[in-house]
């Protein structure tokens, strides 16, 4: 039984979708495929890259050479971290003066937020420990009544 129709044509719900029944399993094509045959293509390829075929050496740059990555230098900025405002208004002022990149402003701003996630975590627990004292005090004054 077949799920096409006279034309050759899918009836509606296939799950399969075209193609599937021709295409053979990736399990089937690595039995196929012996190391000797991937070291003859990769010997082959290599042989091409070294006679000037751009592609096959993009191939094996891409997997043997690691990409060079820019790195910025190391800049010097003074930055007020209890205090969020001056430190924006610093980092747009060096970056629209051309003293940063947009990058080094970027990465500037990111850390300046942790800063200030780091302290507002910190006063939030100081507030919290306080309310907690006023409450076992208030507690203890109910307690004596």
């Amino acid at each position: 039984m077949t799920d096409q129709d006279a034309k050759g044509r899918f009836a509606p719900g296939n799950k399969l979708g075209r193609g599937a029944k021709r295409r053979a399993p990736k399990s089937l094509l690595k039995q196929a495929v012996t190391d000797a045959d991937v070291k003859a293509l990769l010997q082959a390829g290599l042989r091409k890259a070294k006679n000037g075929n751009d592609d096959w050496a993009m191939w094996f740059l891409d997997r043997h050479v690691p990409r060079v990555k820019a790195i910025s230098p190391p800049i010097h900025v003074e930055l007020d971290t209890t205090d969020m405002h001056s430190t924006l208004r610093t980092v747009l002022e060096r970056t629209a003066a051309g003293e940063i990149s947009t990058d080094q402003a970027k990465d500037l701003l990111t850390a300046a937020q942790a800063v200030a996630t780091v302290v507002k975590l910190e006063e939030l627990q100081n507030q919290l420990e306080e309310i907690k004292q006023q409450m076992e005090a208030g507690r203890a004054r109910l307690k004596a009544v």
